[in-house]
Order: structure tokens, then sequence, then C-alpha cells
């Protein structure tokens, strides 16, 4: 992942990993996982075959899908940062989740703050909803998506998410 890093970086070039997958082991898809976001570096997990869905034929859902591939891969992800993202890091046994950001462009431009930060925060991950503490932004939807606003004199933002709490709560009855 580093050197992957540091090429994209020489080159000024995006940087998105590909294809990697073939495995039912969360601890595996886990590890890996973790190791692509400690590296901010962006992922999409593919399978051939049955590691995620075991019927082809039939859509990807309920029964159909197979738990622990769910397992090791479902986690919270930011979708849009305004900003340079700096780290990010979840755990899947807490639930705890951290993301910072500058409020800083990559070109070295100051954040529009006309725009806004959005992370989707998976169902699976937070069935009793969540807790967010944010530092340098504040909330503006509080639902299965986070979204947030720099505050205007904010140089970074720091994001902190604890599974149970009032947002993405399930609505009962």
């Amino acid at each position: 992942i580093a050197r992957a890093v540091a090429a994209a970086e020489r080159d000024a070039r995006p940087l998105l990993l590909t294809e990697f997958g073939a495995s039912t082991d969360p601890v595996l898809l886990n590890r890996l996982t973790a190791q692509m976001e400690r590296g901010l570096v962006p992922w999409m997990f593919w399978a051939y075959d049955e590691n995620l869905v075991l019927d082809l034929h039939s859509p990807p859902a309920g029964t159909n899908v197979r738990a622990s591939t769910l397992a090791g891969l479902v986690r919270p992800n930011a979708m849009a940062t305004n900003g340079t993202p700096t780290s990010s890091e979840f755990d899947p046994a807490t639930g705890a989740y951290d993301f910072s950001y500058s409020t800083t462009r990559p070109d070295g431009a100051k954040a529009n703050p006309k725009y806004r930060t959005s992370f989707v925060m998976p169902h699976r991950v937070y069935p009793d909803g969540y807790t967010v503490t944010v530092d340098g932004a504040t909330v503006r939807t509080c639902s299965t998506t986070l979204v947030l606003r720099n505050e205007p004199t904010a140089a970074a933002v720091h994001v902190h998410v604890t599974r149970g709490g009032p947002c993405a709560k399930p609505k009962l009855g």
C-alpha cells in the first residue's frame, strides 16, 4: 500500500485498489481493508464466484449473500470530503470510526464552505444507531448518510463515531 501511494503521489495520479478478494475470511478482509483505510486508498472488492453472492442468478439479498464476507467488507466510509483526508480508522469489533481531514484542498486552496463532507454509515455496522462527535465542523444530516459542514475558521476536522445513539436509529412501529 505504501509503495502504491508513493507512486501515485510521485506521478500525480489517482489511486484505486481493484479486484482484491476471493476470500470469505472476515479476519483477512478486515486486515486488508484496514490497511487500505490507513493508507487512504479507495478500494473495490471483487469476487467471480460464490464468495459474496451464493446464487448468481438471484438477487444479492438476504440468505443469498455470505454474511461472513460482508462482515469483513461493510464499514463506514467518507463518500466526499470538503478538504483533504488525513486519516481514517475503523474498528469492526467496537464500531468506533475516526476520520480526519484538512480544510485545505489538495491544490492548496481553502475548501469552499458551500460544499459538504458526507459519509456512508451502514445499518449493518450501526443497527442501534450511532453517536457522532465532531471538531471543526457541524453535523447537517445524521442518518445513514452523515453530512458535515466545515466551520469557517477550522483548519482541520475530526470525526469520531461510536455505536448506539440517536443517529440512523431504526424507527419502531
